[in-house]
């Protein structure tokens, strides 16, 4: 009888000690997605990106150029939604173009790698029809 209670004990105790353990691992989990979350903002906060109005094309000024600190190019659109179809991104300078990207549906940001110094602007070209460009943005 003894041997009994003492085995539940035991496995009460180990049922509560897991369920703690599932908790600091929640709770861990959480703590680490709060952080990333925070990273990326406080990433987003240092880039420099083509200023509202400076864009445009068949959809309007949607998309824009954006550098981070160690000048990594990449281009977004302006609210944050993901591309809705495929085409062709390409970097451009005032020679003309200097890398170029397919872009696929469900795409939020196209990378271009890090850039010297320089004049940069972006044109989008959708296989559907239409286009959208960038104003020209100016890393050092």
């Amino acid at each position: 009888m003894l041997h009994s209670m003492i085995r539940v004990a035991v496995l009460s105790l180990g049922v509560t000690l897991v369920g703690c353990v599932a908790e600091t691992a929640d709770a861990e989990l959480d703590h680490a997605v709060a952080a990333e979350e925070e990273t990326g903002e406080a990433r987003q906060a240092l880039e420099t990106c083509t200023p509202l109005g400076s864009g445009g094309g068949t959809w309007g000024d949607i998309l824009t150029l954006c550098s981070t600190p160690d000048r990594i190019l990449h281009v977004r659109k302006r609210d944050g939604s993901a591309f809705t179809s495929s085409g062709t991104m390409s970097l451009n300078i005032w020679i003309g173009e200097i890398l170029s990207t397919t872009v696929y549906p469900g795409a939020r940001s196209v990378y271009f790698g890090q850039l010297p110094p320089g004049d940069y602007y972006a044109i989008f070209e959708s296989n559907v029809g239409g286009e959208a460009y960038t104003g020209t943005l100016t890393i050092w």
